[in-house]
């Protein structure tokens, strides 16, 4: 019986070990869900609002963003004083 060579992508990478500060850290952070329940929004204007630059995100990779705490709590500050309007429309 004839072995498979092994490709890149069959190759398992070890485990990295992270301090216990930085595992905090990544705990605390929020999904793109948390973030639109505590909007009240739903998800796709999250992620609106993260690729305008007015709410901060954490890309941990390609595909997986989260979200600071503080920032969404800074993010919903900032907005009581100035509405966030829609590309295209201005302010009557």
């Amino acid at each position: 019986m004839k072995r498979k060579a092994k490709s890149q992508q069959d190759r398992v990478e070890p485990p990295v070990k992270l301090s216990p500060e930085v595992v905090a850290a990544i705990i605390t952070l929020l999904t793109r869900k948390q973030v639109a329940d505590r909007l009240q929004t739903c998800t796709h204007t999250v992620a609106r609002y993260s690729n305008l630059g007015l709410l901060a995100c954490v890309r941990i990779n390609r595909r997986v963003i989260r979200y600071r705490p503080e920032d969404v709590d800074a993010f919903i500050k900032n907005s009581i004083h100035q509405p966030i309007l829609a590309e295209g429309y201005e302010k009557a």
